[in-house]
């Protein structure tokens, strides 16, 4: 018998399928979201998370796909037209294969090691996706998300970082300006004055708040922090893109501490 392939945008679960991949609230509620192709679900596999179920194009078979599907041949299948598999995916070529993931949950968070990062309202999927994968690269651990940004787990997200939410430590939905009261090492924030990051010797143990790309720090962050850092440019240049200032910030904590240690 030949599998069901869904057809139609009004099927029950095309729409729950839907509501996963395009809805943040959605998601926070049934705890799961959407791989959007089998590089990022190769990924998932890789950090010992487990599928929950797959989510196939009909008219699209690649060896890769046949290997995953045959490597969990117990997870559920969906199997979708062409038609709604691309009106279930945002990419503009699709890949043929997703899947569906709980998304993680960690303990309560006691005092970790190394640079600890605050976002404050990050609202562009990329800036979020770049500063996630900038700091797993630098053998971070410890994201914190205020929640007034973007979703940790959308798929555009989970692209933009290529997946390393899978390896880092992230708590979304943050009331961060508690998390600083609880915090038992320096907390910096970033801005357009103060100190060169460049200049400044960190301890090991540090925090560093990054702001909205449009207003920046919230004014009680910026009160909680210990000493506002800047980046040094030259004059009449505009702000960098929080993206590339967390990079910097990053890999300038990694230069003192990590790269040295591994010399």
């Amino acid at each position: 018998m030949s599998p069901l392939i869904i057809k139609s945008r009004d099927s029950a679960t095309f729409k729950r399928l839907k509501k996963i991949y395009s809805s943040k609230s959605y998601r926070l509620e049934v705890g799961k979201t959407i791989l959007d192709g089998p590089h990022l679900v190769n990924t998932c596999c890789d950090n010992g998370m487990d599928i929950a179920e797959f989510i196939l194009d009909a008219s699209i078979k690649t060896d890769e796909n046949n290997r995953l599907l045959t490597k969990y041949p117990k997870k559920k299948l969906h199997i979708l037209s062409h038609e709604l598999f691309c009106a279930l995916s945002d990419l503009d070529s699709v890949n043929g294969l997703m899947a569906i993931i709980d998304i993680p949950s960690h303990p309560y968070y006691s005092n970790g090691v190394g640079l600890h990062l605050l976002l404050d309202d990050i609202q562009d999927p990329g800036n979020l996706g770049a500063i996630l994968r900038t700091h797993a690269a630098a053998g971070n651990k410890f994201v914190f998300l205020s929640k007034g940004c973007c979703d940790l787990w959308s798929p555009k997200v989970i692209r933009g970082s290529q997946g390393t939410q899978f390896s880092l430590i992230c708590y979304q939905q943050e009331d961060l300006a508690l998390l600083i009261d609880r915090l038992e090492f320096s907390v910096f924030s970033l801005g357009m004055q103060g100190e060169s990051v460049l200049n400044r010797k960190f301890d090991q143990n540090i925090a560093f708040i990054l702001g909205n790309e449009g207003r920046g720090i919230s004014s009680t962050l910026l009160k909680k922090s210990d000493q506002m850092l800047s980046i040094p440019m030259i004059k009449n240049v505009e702000s960098l893109n929080v993206g590339v200032a967390a990079s910097i910030v990053i890999y300038e904590h990694a230069r003192q501490f990590l790269f040295q240690q591994s010399l």
